[in-house]
Protein backbone atom coordinates (compact mmCIF):
# COMPACT_ATOMS: atom_id res chain seq x y z
CA UNK A 1 0.00 0.00 0.00
CA UNK A 2 0.85 3.31 -0.33
CA UNK A 3 0.17 7.26 -0.32
CA UNK A 4 -2.62 8.16 2.38
CA UNK A 5 -3.81 4.23 2.56
CA UNK A 6 -0.33 2.85 3.49
CA UNK A 7 -1.24 3.88 7.10
CA UNK A 8 -4.82 2.36 7.47
CA UNK A 9 -5.67 0.63 10.08
CA UNK A 10 -7.47 -2.57 8.29
CA UNK A 11 -10.69 -3.88 9.80
CA UNK A 12 -11.16 -6.37 7.10
CA UNK A 13 -9.82 -7.88 3.55
CA UNK A 14 -12.07 -8.60 0.50
CA UNK A 15 -10.22 -11.35 -2.08
CA UNK A 16 -11.71 -11.83 -5.86
CA UNK A 17 -10.43 -13.73 -8.54
CA UNK A 18 -11.18 -15.56 -11.80
CA UNK A 19 -9.55 -18.61 -13.25
CA UNK A 20 -9.66 -19.17 -17.04
CA UNK A 21 -13.01 -19.54 -18.92
CA UNK A 22 -14.27 -22.93 -19.13
CA UNK A 23 -12.30 -24.38 -16.34
CA UNK A 24 -14.26 -26.90 -14.44
CA UNK A 25 -14.39 -26.16 -10.56
CA UNK A 26 -11.49 -28.22 -8.70
CA UNK A 27 -10.31 -27.86 -5.08
CA UNK A 28 -7.63 -25.15 -4.12
CA UNK A 29 -6.65 -22.69 -1.26
CA UNK A 30 -6.87 -19.25 -0.80
CA UNK A 31 -4.84 -18.02 1.83
CA UNK A 32 -3.85 -14.51 3.10
CA UNK A 33 -1.12 -13.29 5.93
CA UNK A 34 -0.78 -10.30 6.73
CA UNK A 35 2.67 -8.43 8.10
CA UNK A 36 1.73 -9.16 11.48
CA UNK A 37 1.35 -12.91 11.03
CA UNK A 38 -2.90 -12.84 10.90
CA UNK A 39 -3.83 -16.08 8.98
CA UNK A 40 -7.05 -16.25 6.80
CA UNK A 41 -8.12 -19.05 5.29
CA UNK A 42 -10.80 -18.49 2.73
CA UNK A 43 -13.22 -21.10 2.16
CA UNK A 44 -12.08 -23.37 5.17
CA UNK A 45 -10.13 -23.78 8.03
CA UNK A 46 -6.98 -26.31 7.97
CA UNK A 47 -7.55 -29.25 11.04
CA UNK A 48 -6.18 -28.60 14.52
CA UNK A 49 -3.06 -30.36 14.39
CA UNK A 50 -2.12 -28.50 11.55
CA UNK A 51 -2.39 -24.66 12.59
CA UNK A 52 -0.14 -22.75 9.97
CA UNK A 53 2.52 -20.99 11.48
CA UNK A 54 3.53 -17.84 9.34
CA UNK A 55 5.89 -17.24 7.38
CA UNK A 56 4.68 -20.68 6.12
CA UNK A 57 1.85 -21.96 4.25
CA UNK A 58 -0.22 -24.26 6.42
CA UNK A 59 0.56 -27.97 5.82
CA UNK A 60 -3.29 -27.98 5.09
CA UNK A 61 -3.95 -31.52 3.23
CA UNK A 62 -5.47 -31.28 -0.19
CA UNK A 63 -8.49 -33.32 0.65
CA UNK A 64 -10.01 -30.97 2.46
CA UNK A 65 -9.52 -27.92 0.05
CA UNK A 66 -12.19 -26.85 -0.68
CA UNK A 67 -14.31 -26.28 -4.49
CA UNK A 68 -12.82 -23.31 -5.95
CA UNK A 69 -15.39 -22.19 -8.86
CA UNK A 70 -14.00 -20.40 -11.89
CA UNK A 71 -14.51 -17.02 -10.24
CA UNK A 72 -15.44 -16.30 -5.95
CA UNK A 73 -15.03 -13.23 -3.66
CA UNK A 74 -14.36 -14.14 -0.19
CA UNK A 75 -14.02 -11.36 2.99
CA UNK A 76 -11.83 -11.55 6.01
CA UNK A 77 -12.85 -10.69 9.56
CA UNK A 78 -9.83 -10.69 11.54
CA UNK A 79 -7.75 -7.69 11.08
CA UNK A 80 -9.43 -5.50 13.15
CA UNK A 81 -6.54 -2.55 13.72
CA UNK A 82 -3.64 -3.85 12.02
CA UNK A 83 -1.77 -1.11 10.28
CA UNK A 84 -2.15 -2.10 6.94
CA UNK A 85 2.23 -1.09 6.34
CA UNK A 86 3.19 -2.65 9.77
CA UNK A 87 5.72 -4.86 10.70
CA UNK A 88 7.43 -5.02 7.46
CA UNK A 89 4.47 -4.07 5.06
CA UNK A 90 4.47 -7.19 3.17
CA UNK A 91 1.12 -9.42 2.79
CA UNK A 92 1.48 -12.43 1.34
CA UNK A 93 -1.60 -14.42 -0.76
CA UNK A 94 -1.74 -17.69 -1.77
CA UNK A 95 -4.22 -19.14 -4.45
CA UNK A 96 -3.23 -22.93 -5.27
CA UNK A 97 -6.17 -24.98 -7.43
CA UNK A 98 -6.52 -28.37 -8.35
CA UNK A 99 -6.17 -29.32 -12.71
CA UNK A 100 -3.51 -26.56 -13.51
CA UNK A 101 -6.07 -23.88 -13.96
CA UNK A 102 -4.93 -21.08 -15.03
CA UNK A 103 -5.21 -17.85 -12.82
CA UNK A 104 -6.50 -14.84 -14.94
CA UNK A 105 -7.11 -11.82 -12.43
CA UNK A 106 -7.17 -11.03 -8.64
CA UNK A 107 -8.03 -8.30 -6.92
CA UNK A 108 -7.38 -7.24 -2.73
CA UNK A 109 -9.27 -4.60 -1.02
CA UNK A 110 -8.67 -3.54 2.41
CA UNK A 111 -11.15 -1.46 4.17
CA UNK A 112 -10.22 -0.06 7.06
CA UNK A 113 -10.25 3.55 9.36
CA UNK A 114 -7.70 5.84 7.41
CA UNK A 115 -5.64 7.97 9.68
CA UNK A 116 -5.85 11.48 9.02
CA UNK A 117 -3.71 14.33 9.03
CA UNK A 118 -5.78 18.00 9.24
CA UNK A 119 -5.95 20.39 7.00
CA UNK A 120 -3.42 23.24 7.00
CA UNK A 121 -4.01 26.97 6.83
CA UNK A 122 -1.26 28.70 5.50
CA UNK A 123 -2.63 32.49 5.05
CA UNK A 124 -5.30 34.32 5.93
CA UNK A 125 -6.23 38.63 6.54
CA UNK A 126 -8.05 40.24 9.10
CA UNK A 127 -9.33 43.31 6.95
CA UNK A 128 -9.66 46.40 7.32
CA UNK A 129 -5.92 46.25 8.65
CA UNK A 130 -4.28 47.88 11.08
CA UNK A 131 -7.49 50.27 12.62
CA UNK A 132 -10.64 50.72 11.54
CA UNK A 133 -14.27 51.95 13.22
CA UNK A 134 -16.51 50.27 15.52
CA UNK A 135 -19.53 50.33 12.66
CA UNK A 136 -17.21 48.88 10.06
CA UNK A 137 -17.74 44.63 9.94
CA UNK A 138 -14.24 42.58 10.08
CA UNK A 139 -13.48 40.59 7.48
CA UNK A 140 -11.38 37.25 7.37
CA UNK A 141 -10.62 36.16 3.63
CA UNK A 142 -7.44 35.69 1.64
CA UNK A 143 -7.57 32.12 3.09
CA UNK A 144 -4.86 30.07 1.62
CA UNK A 145 -5.29 26.10 2.80
CA UNK A 146 -4.36 22.76 1.62
CA UNK A 147 -5.12 18.78 3.40
CA UNK A 148 -2.46 16.29 3.28
CA UNK A 149 -4.72 14.02 1.51
CA UNK A 150 -6.28 16.26 -0.98
CA UNK A 151 -9.75 15.70 1.43
CA UNK A 152 -12.89 17.89 0.97
CA UNK A 153 -12.38 20.08 4.33
CA UNK A 154 -14.42 23.03 6.01
CA UNK A 155 -12.52 26.26 6.89
CA UNK A 156 -13.41 27.55 10.72
CA UNK A 157 -12.89 31.03 11.97
CA UNK A 158 -13.39 32.46 15.54
CA UNK A 159 -13.47 35.76 16.30
CA UNK A 160 -11.72 37.24 19.31
CA UNK A 161 -10.80 40.55 21.06
CA UNK A 162 -8.38 41.70 23.81
CA UNK A 163 -9.15 44.90 26.21
CA UNK A 164 -4.94 44.81 27.35
CA UNK A 165 -3.10 43.10 24.16
CA UNK A 166 -2.70 39.93 26.75
CA UNK A 167 -5.57 38.16 27.41
CA UNK A 168 -8.12 36.93 24.38
CA UNK A 169 -11.79 36.12 24.91
CA UNK A 170 -14.08 34.56 21.81
CA UNK A 171 -16.44 37.04 20.15
CA UNK A 172 -19.48 36.17 18.16
CA UNK A 173 -20.22 32.54 16.97
CA UNK A 174 -17.76 29.73 15.44
CA UNK A 175 -18.45 30.26 11.79
CA UNK A 176 -17.73 27.51 9.27
CA UNK A 177 -17.55 27.25 5.61
CA UNK A 178 -16.53 24.41 2.70
CA UNK A 179 -12.81 25.46 1.50
CA UNK A 180 -13.07 26.05 -2.19
CA UNK A 181 -10.08 24.59 -3.80
CA UNK A 182 -11.32 25.93 -7.38
CA UNK A 183 -11.62 29.63 -5.89
CA UNK A 184 -10.18 30.08 -2.30
CA UNK A 185 -10.66 33.74 -2.82
CA UNK A 186 -14.39 33.43 -2.34
CA UNK A 187 -13.86 32.41 0.64
CA UNK A 188 -15.43 35.22 3.60
CA UNK A 189 -16.12 35.10 7.21
CA UNK A 190 -17.61 38.93 8.73
CA UNK A 191 -17.88 39.54 12.44
CA UNK A 192 -21.42 42.21 12.33
CA UNK A 193 -20.56 45.37 14.22
CA UNK A 194 -22.84 44.83 16.95
CA UNK A 195 -20.21 42.49 18.20
CA UNK A 196 -17.14 45.31 18.00
CA UNK A 197 -16.88 47.42 20.30
CA UNK A 198 -14.17 50.58 20.65
CA UNK A 199 -11.48 50.10 22.37
CA UNK A 200 -10.59 47.04 21.92
CA UNK A 201 -7.97 44.64 20.03
CA UNK A 202 -9.33 42.07 17.49
CA UNK A 203 -8.17 38.89 15.68
CA UNK A 204 -9.27 36.01 14.14
CA UNK A 205 -8.02 32.09 14.95
CA UNK A 206 -8.38 30.49 11.56
CA UNK A 207 -8.44 26.79 11.42
CA UNK A 208 -9.16 23.46 8.56
CA UNK A 209 -11.47 20.64 9.60
CA UNK A 210 -11.62 17.39 8.04
CA UNK A 211 -12.43 14.58 10.61
CA UNK A 212 -10.68 16.18 13.58
CA UNK A 213 -9.29 19.96 13.80
CA UNK A 214 -6.03 21.47 12.16
CA UNK A 215 -3.84 24.24 13.98
CA UNK A 216 -5.59 27.13 14.30
CA UNK A 217 -3.53 29.92 12.16
CA UNK A 218 -4.05 33.70 14.16
CA UNK A 219 -4.13 37.10 11.89
CA UNK A 220 -3.09 40.10 12.61
CA UNK A 221 -4.39 42.20 15.00
CA UNK A 222 -6.54 45.38 14.08
CA UNK A 223 -7.34 48.23 16.62
CA UNK A 224 -10.98 49.24 16.95
CA UNK A 225 -12.05 52.76 17.36
CA UNK A 226 -14.71 55.20 17.79
CA UNK A 227 -15.45 57.12 14.93
CA UNK A 228 -15.69 60.74 15.29
CA UNK A 229 -18.29 63.06 14.24
CA UNK A 230 -17.74 64.40 11.25
CA UNK A 231 -19.71 67.07 10.98
CA UNK A 232 -20.33 69.98 14.12
CA UNK A 233 -22.41 73.09 14.35
CA UNK A 234 -21.31 77.11 15.32
CA UNK A 235 -22.59 76.60 19.35
CA UNK A 236 -23.46 72.81 19.58
CA UNK A 237 -21.92 70.75 21.63
CA UNK A 238 -19.14 68.51 20.32
CA UNK A 239 -18.01 65.34 22.34
CA UNK A 240 -15.12 62.30 20.95
CA UNK A 241 -13.79 59.32 23.01
CA UNK A 242 -10.66 58.73 20.87
CA UNK A 243 -9.19 55.53 22.55
CA UNK A 244 -5.37 55.78 23.08
CA UNK A 245 -3.68 52.08 22.78
CA UNK A 246 -0.42 52.03 24.47
CA UNK A 247 2.08 49.12 24.01
CA UNK A 248 2.71 47.67 28.05
CA UNK A 249 6.02 46.63 26.83
CA UNK A 250 8.76 48.70 26.75
CA UNK A 251 11.42 48.69 24.09
CA UNK A 252 14.10 46.01 24.31
CA UNK A 253 17.07 47.94 24.16
CA UNK A 254 15.78 50.79 27.48
CA UNK A 255 16.69 49.51 30.73
CA UNK A 256 14.14 50.39 33.08
CA UNK A 257 14.09 48.04 35.88
CA UNK A 258 16.66 46.67 38.32
CA UNK A 259 17.65 44.61 40.90
CA UNK A 260 19.58 46.09 43.56
CA UNK A 261 19.34 43.73 46.49
CA UNK A 262 18.34 40.30 47.61
CA UNK A 263 18.06 39.55 51.37
CA UNK A 264 17.43 36.24 52.89
CA UNK A 265 16.35 37.58 55.81
CA UNK A 266 17.55 37.45 59.66
CA UNK A 267 15.99 33.84 59.88
CA UNK A 268 13.20 31.48 58.60
CA UNK A 269 11.59 32.54 55.05
CA UNK A 270 12.28 36.12 55.45
CA UNK A 271 13.06 36.66 52.01
CA UNK A 272 12.84 40.02 50.31
CA UNK A 273 13.70 41.69 47.22
CA UNK A 274 15.23 45.54 46.58
CA UNK A 275 14.46 46.86 42.74
CA UNK A 276 15.40 50.17 41.36
CA UNK A 277 13.24 51.83 39.13
CA UNK A 278 15.36 52.90 36.10
CA UNK A 279 13.09 54.66 33.77
CA UNK A 280 9.07 55.68 34.09
CA UNK A 281 7.42 52.17 32.32
CA UNK A 282 4.50 50.36 32.41
CA UNK A 283 4.92 47.53 34.90
CA UNK A 284 1.50 46.29 35.08
CA UNK A 285 1.59 42.53 34.50
CA UNK A 286 5.06 42.34 35.32
CA UNK A 287 6.64 39.53 37.90
CA UNK A 288 9.20 38.20 39.31
CA UNK A 289 10.12 35.04 40.78
CA UNK A 290 12.69 31.68 40.70
CA UNK A 291 12.77 30.27 37.18
CA UNK A 292 12.73 26.81 38.97
CA UNK A 293 9.05 27.48 40.11
CA UNK A 294 7.21 30.02 38.27
CA UNK A 295 3.86 28.67 39.05
CA UNK A 296 4.64 31.22 42.52
CA UNK A 297 5.36 34.28 40.31
CA UNK A 298 4.45 37.63 42.27
CA UNK A 299 2.53 39.39 39.85
CA UNK A 300 1.93 42.94 39.63
CA UNK A 301 -1.51 43.81 39.40
CA UNK A 302 -3.54 46.41 36.87
CA UNK A 303 -3.23 48.61 39.15
CA UNK A 304 -2.75 52.98 38.05
CA UNK A 305 0.12 52.61 40.67
CA UNK A 306 2.39 50.78 38.37
CA UNK A 307 2.69 53.33 36.29
CA UNK A 308 3.64 56.14 38.47
CA UNK A 309 6.74 55.32 39.71
CA UNK A 310 9.76 57.31 38.76
CA UNK A 311 13.55 56.59 38.29
CA UNK A 312 15.55 56.67 41.35
CA UNK A 313 12.45 54.91 43.15
CA UNK A 314 13.52 51.96 45.75
CA UNK A 315 11.06 49.03 45.58
CA UNK A 316 11.48 46.26 48.25
CA UNK A 317 9.25 43.46 48.19
CA UNK A 318 9.02 41.43 50.91
CA UNK A 319 7.83 37.55 51.59
CA UNK A 320 4.20 38.63 53.74
CA UNK A 321 3.74 35.43 55.42
CA UNK A 322 7.29 35.63 57.08
CA UNK A 323 8.60 39.80 57.42
CA UNK A 324 11.98 40.62 58.27
CA UNK A 325 12.08 42.81 61.33
CA UNK A 326 14.94 44.41 59.47
CA UNK A 327 12.88 46.02 57.26
CA UNK A 328 11.24 49.65 57.81
CA UNK A 329 7.80 50.25 57.80
CA UNK A 330 5.67 49.55 55.02
CA UNK A 331 5.04 52.71 52.89
CA UNK A 332 2.94 52.85 49.81
CA UNK A 333 3.90 56.46 48.73
CA UNK A 334 6.52 56.69 46.15
CA UNK A 335 6.83 60.29 46.34
CA UNK A 336 9.56 59.79 48.95
CA UNK A 337 11.64 57.40 46.31
CA UNK A 338 10.81 54.28 48.71
CA UNK A 339 8.40 51.85 48.46
CA UNK A 340 7.95 48.79 51.06
CA UNK A 341 5.08 46.29 50.46
CA UNK A 342 4.09 42.85 50.94
CA UNK A 343 4.27 40.56 48.03
CA UNK A 344 0.96 39.03 49.61
CA UNK A 345 -0.61 42.74 49.18
CA UNK A 346 -3.28 42.40 46.94
CA UNK A 347 -3.42 46.24 46.37
CA UNK A 348 -0.27 45.91 44.53
CA UNK A 349 0.16 42.16 43.34
CA UNK A 350 -2.84 39.15 41.39
CA UNK A 351 -2.46 35.64 41.85
CA UNK A 352 -1.68 33.21 38.61
CA UNK A 353 -3.87 34.20 37.08
CA UNK A 354 -4.77 37.57 36.34
CA UNK A 355 -8.23 38.64 37.05
CA UNK A 356 -10.12 39.43 33.98
CA UNK A 357 -10.70 43.14 32.64
CA UNK A 358 -11.33 45.96 34.01
CA UNK A 359 -8.38 46.30 36.13
CA UNK A 360 -8.35 47.23 39.95
CA UNK A 361 -8.67 50.15 41.40
CA UNK A 362 -5.28 51.58 43.53
CA UNK A 363 -7.04 52.60 47.12
CA UNK A 364 -4.02 53.04 49.14
CA UNK A 365 -6.65 53.08 52.56
CA UNK A 366 -7.60 49.99 52.06
CA UNK A 367 -5.26 46.93 52.26
CA UNK A 368 -6.34 43.96 52.34
CA UNK A 369 -3.96 40.51 52.78
CA UNK A 370 -4.33 37.13 50.68
CA UNK A 371 -1.84 34.64 51.31
CA UNK A 372 -0.10 34.07 48.31
CA UNK A 373 2.58 32.01 47.74
CA UNK A 374 6.22 33.03 47.87
CA UNK A 375 9.12 32.18 45.61
CA UNK A 376 10.78 29.43 46.90
CA UNK A 377 14.59 30.44 46.71
CA UNK A 378 17.43 28.24 48.23
CA UNK A 379 20.87 28.60 50.02
CA UNK A 380 21.61 25.24 48.94
CA UNK A 381 20.67 24.58 45.26
CA UNK A 382 21.29 26.38 42.08
CA UNK A 383 18.40 29.54 42.29
CA UNK A 384 17.62 32.68 41.15
CA UNK A 385 15.09 35.97 41.00
CA UNK A 386 14.22 36.56 37.30
CA UNK A 387 11.90 40.08 36.41
CA UNK A 388 9.48 39.49 33.43
CA UNK A 389 7.10 41.75 31.36
CA UNK A 390 3.88 41.09 31.02
CA UNK A 391 4.29 38.55 28.10
CA UNK A 392 6.81 36.61 30.21
CA UNK A 393 9.59 37.27 28.52
CA UNK A 394 12.55 37.25 31.18
CA UNK A 395 14.52 40.70 31.34
CA UNK A 396 16.37 40.57 34.37
CA UNK A 397 17.84 38.23 36.85
CA UNK A 398 20.31 37.65 39.41
CA UNK A 399 21.25 34.20 40.18
CA UNK A 400 23.51 32.16 42.64
CA UNK A 401 24.60 28.57 43.61
CA UNK A 402 25.52 26.97 39.89
CA UNK A 403 22.17 28.51 38.00
CA UNK A 404 24.52 30.90 35.77
CA UNK A 405 22.01 31.69 33.58
CA UNK A 406 21.57 36.02 34.73
CA UNK A 407 23.86 38.24 36.69
CA UNK A 408 25.57 35.00 38.97
CA UNK A 409 27.10 35.72 42.41
CA UNK A 410 28.65 32.78 42.96
CA UNK A 411 28.04 30.69 46.32
CA UNK A 412 25.19 32.01 48.46
CA UNK A 413 24.39 30.38 51.76
CA UNK A 414 21.26 31.30 54.26
CA UNK A 415 20.44 34.27 56.06
CA UNK A 416 22.88 36.19 53.78
CA UNK A 417 22.03 39.73 51.45
CA UNK A 418 23.70 40.15 48.01
CA UNK A 419 23.49 44.04 47.04
CA UNK A 420 25.36 45.86 43.92
CA UNK A 421 27.50 48.97 44.31
CA UNK A 422 27.50 50.85 41.10
CA UNK A 423 26.97 53.99 39.53
CA UNK A 424 25.16 52.74 36.36
CA UNK A 425 22.68 50.28 35.79
CA UNK A 426 24.60 48.54 33.20
CA UNK A 427 27.08 48.38 36.70
CA UNK A 428 24.67 46.14 38.20
CA UNK A 429 24.76 43.54 35.78
CA UNK A 430 28.37 43.17 36.36
CA UNK A 431 28.61 40.26 38.93
CA UNK A 432 32.16 41.76 40.27
CA UNK A 433 30.12 44.74 41.49
CA UNK A 434 27.79 42.79 43.71
CA UNK A 435 28.82 42.25 47.48
CA UNK A 436 27.62 39.72 49.64
CA UNK A 437 27.13 40.54 53.50
CA UNK A 438 24.99 39.09 56.92
CA UNK A 439 21.74 40.15 56.37
CA UNK A 440 21.81 41.60 60.04
CA UNK A 441 24.71 43.85 58.75
CA UNK A 442 23.85 44.75 54.84
CA UNK A 443 22.89 48.15 54.60
CA UNK A 444 23.29 48.58 50.98
CA UNK A 445 20.03 50.95 49.77
CA UNK A 446 20.96 52.05 46.38
CA UNK A 447 21.94 55.70 47.14
CA UNK A 448 25.21 55.67 44.44
CA UNK A 449 22.75 54.83 41.26
CA UNK A 450 19.46 56.46 42.85
CA UNK A 451 21.81 59.67 42.63
CA UNK A 452 22.53 59.47 39.04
Amino acid sequence: LEGPNAQMRVEHVEISFRFADGTADAQGRILLISPWGTLTNFGGLPPADNLPQFPHPPPNPRASWPVLPEAWQFSSVQHWGEVATGNGGVWTLIIESDDDRLLMDWDVVFYGILNNDPPVVESATLTPTGQTFDDVPLVVNGITASDPEDDDFFITVQFQYSPNGVNFFDVGPLMSLPYDKADPSSLEFSLDPSFVSAGNLYRAQVRGVDRKPGDALTTEIVIVDSRPVTVAEDGQFYYYDATLFINPQPPADQPVFAINEFSQGLSGNKEWVEFMIIAQADYRGWSFGNSYAATNDIIFNESEFWRTLVPGTLLVIYNGTDRDTLLPPDDYDPSDGLVVVSGTNTNFFTPTPPPAWPPLTFDPSSLPVDPFVWPTYSNTDFSSVVVNDRFSNPLIGLSWNGDGFFTDIGQMIGNMSAYASSTDDQGMLDPYNWFQQPAGECDAWGDQLRDQ
